[in-house]
């Protein structure tokens, strides 16, 4: 006796063309994901030659973990290039080990000996180092091919004591000094090597730029110590001498230092500079030099000077707001770093909570033996609808936390709430792919009662109800499978969009985690404000 047919359940379909249908949907989403790969992989391995790429990819990493592809791109360069290009060489000498890095600064320097910037770094390192005659050398060199920086010379007469240490006069280094206070330009700090094709308004960038600051600080607070301890000396033995215009002129060079903390190309400060660590060394050498010129006025007899006493608590508070300042940003980064990765782990772990239930349905239905023809029964109004909506809710949800990520500092804003409403979505479209299937499929008995009026068979009863089964479960296993796809499909789209909007791909976090550059700016511009 023939099985019975129930084209209800799929029997008797167009299978071919249903066949057809599913494998579009699965080449349209395996487009969309090839797509998206092939974007970053083009990116990153085949706009580049090796060595760029190199050096790109260690622009995105930590200092530490970038130095070996900067090595790897410094070999290659020279290796293929007849006059190898100076960037590879001197962004490795700002990652380099300590024991590497003044050799190759020198490397560097012998390659681009006309770059001011390098001949900077090239000098601090000379000082630190003890090569104090070199480190001058430089620093003229930089004077040089950039007179409108007085940064050079401030640093040529910082080292000038150590030329000769036996010689305790600091004349000549004073007068050096005041005459750049004198000159016009302003304090410009090297920049970072950075590539145009990354964003510098995240946090790595800003870890270079105040590491460099910091390393070419050392000889102007070391001399601005010196300088202040011989004066503390002098002035406890009556020999005030020339200190009063010394000191006059430290101050205005740390005032000088200070303005330069701001980029104010094109009229307006809306740049950091040196940032927060070069208003730190300004404000930490002005007030240094407070202390003795009010230990210089109450030897003098005049008691206390209220204006260096009103100079000493402004600078002790705009310090403290630095101080403050700093010891919030690691804790704002991390929160910005947990905020530029909440989509990416949301969205592996929907795509995995989705596979795990689309591979529990699987099983199950290779268990109860679901053939092909149950895959006949087409989606219906209530399941396309339930695809629309789903596919546009995860797009949604994606566009509001890149808004939320781009108006806030730190933690997210609603990040709770929008986790939620994506977990939401998740279980509540998963859930209704269970109830889906008896929405659209009708009942073994409503069944057997359209097709005889009189009763059916117990054989013919089970047959529907069998039918209906693995018609269920095939159905199911569908909908799970469409549901993952058009996760895919939109964590795709968003990628993209996210690319061309921001420049960068969303699991960039390190490029993307903001390092408070605005909250910055606003800090150093009060502060430079106050002491103009």
């Amino acid at each position: 006796m023939d099985t019975p047919l129930f084209p209800e359940y799929g029997d008797g379909g167009d299978l071919i063309g249903a066949r057809r249908m599913r494998r579009a949907f699965r080449w349209c989403i395996t487009f969309a994901v090839f797509f998206t790969i092939m974007l970053w992989f083009s990116e990153h391995f085949l706009r580049f030659d090796h060595a760029e790429r190199l050096y790109l990819s260690a622009l995105t990493k930590a200092p530490e973990s970038g130095r070996n592809l900067l090595r790897q791109a410094v070999l290659h360069d020279r290796k293929n290039n007849e006059y190898p290009s100076p960037k590879y060489v001197e962004a490795l000498a700002e990652r380099e080990e300590e024991d590497l890095i003044l050799p190759t600064y020198d490397q560097a320097y012998k390659i681009d000996v006309d770059n001011p910037s390098l001949a900077l770094r090239f000098g601090c390192r000379l000082f630190h180092d003890g090569q104090v005659t070199s480190a001058r050398q430089r620093f003229r060199e930089a004077a040089e091919l950039d007179p409108r920086n007085l940064l050079p010379v401030y640093l040529e007469a910082s080292v000038i004591p150590w030329l000769d240490e036996n010689n305790e006069d600091l004349d000549p280094a004073m007068g050096l000094i005041a005459r750049a206070n004198s000159a016009p330009g302003k304090v410009q700090f090297p920049r970072p090597l950075w590539s145009p094709a990354l964003p510098d308004s995240g946090y790595l960038y800003a870890l270079l730029r105040r590491q460099i600051v910091e390393n070419c600080s050392e000889p102007l607070f070391r001399f601005t110590s010196l300088a202040v301890a011989r004066a503390e000396m002098d002035i406890t033995e009556n020999k005030t001498g020339r200190w009063p215009e010394h000191l006059d002129s430290l101050k205005s060079m740390g005032t000088n230092i200070l303005k330069g903390s701001l980029d104010d190309e094109g009229g307006a400060a809306n740049r950091v500079g040196g940032g927060s660590a070069q208003a730190y060394l300004a404000l930490a050498i002005c007030t240094k030099v407070v202390e003795q010129q009010q230990r210089l006025a109450e030897k003098a007899g005049n008691g206390s000077d209220p204006k260096l006493t009103q100079d000493a608590v402004a600078l002790e508070e705009a310090l403290d707001r630095l101080v403050a300042f700093e010891a919030r940003r690691q804790d704002t980064i991390a929160a910005e770093r947990d905020k530029f990765s909440l989509p990416i782990r949301l969205g592996f772990a929907s795509l995995g909570a989705l596979m795990l239930t689309y591979s529990i349905i699987y099983i199950i239905c290779k268990i109860c033996r679901v053939s092909s023809t149950s895959h006949n029964v087409a989606h219906k109004r209530p399941g396309r609808l339930a695809f629309g909506l789903w596919a546009a809710t995860l797009l949604s949800l994606l566009l509001l936390i890149s808004l939320a990520q781009a108006a806030s500092i730190g933690a997210m804003r609603g990040e709770a709430l929008l986790s939620g409403l994506w977990w939401l979505s998740v279980g509540g479209f998963t859930i209704f792919g269970i109830v889906y299937p008896r929405i659209l499929l009708p009942r073994p008995n409503d069944v057997l009662s359209a097709r005889s009026s009189g009763s059916a068979s117990g054989t013919l009863e089970r047959d529907a109800q069998k039918s209906y089964r693995l018609a269920y479960l095939s159905l199911l296993r569908r909908y799970m499978g469409v549901m993952f796809g058009l996760a895919l499909l939109a964590l795709c789209v968003w990628t993209v969009a996210y690319r061309i909007l921001s420049g960068v791909y969303p699991w960039e976090v390190e490029l993307l985690a903001a390092a408070l550059e605005s909250e910055e700016i606003e800090l150093v511009r009060q502060i430079v404000s106050s002491f103009s």
